[in-house]
């Protein structure tokens, strides 16, 4: 009997699990083709830090996605706007910060 319900359980998992690896091995070849960019120099450290950051961010919102899907299949929407502003916020702290630090001097200029 508890094997049965073991099996259940597995057999739920097993999208979340297909999923988490599908979306890991997307994020390091993307990063991988994103550092070969940069060695090359076809594109700056700054560019490469924020689009690192960005696929960060999205496989973080899909495998989050996938597992509020399987469980609490009616409040994903919500959860999921919540969890992406959260993210965004924390990875992107310091360029928001710089950002309207660089606007409000330009601002104090005229």
């Amino acid at each position: 009997m508890d094997s049965m319900i073991i099996q259940e359980i597995l057999i739920s998992l097993y999208p979340i699990i297909i999923i988490t690896l599908i979306m890991l091995l997307s994020r390091f070849l993307l990063v991988r083709i994103i550092s070969t960019l940069f060695e090359k120099g076809m594109i700056s450290v700054g560019l490469k830090v924020t689009l690192t950051r960005i696929i960060d961010t999205i496989v973080i919102i899909v495998v989050i996605t996938s597992v509020l899907q399987i469980f609490l299949a009616s409040l994903v929407s919500y959860a999921v706007i919540i969890i992406f502003v959260t993210l965004v916020i924390i990875l992107f702290y310091y360029e928001i910060k710089e950002f309207t630090a660089y606007i409000s001097l330009q601002l104090l200029k005229y």
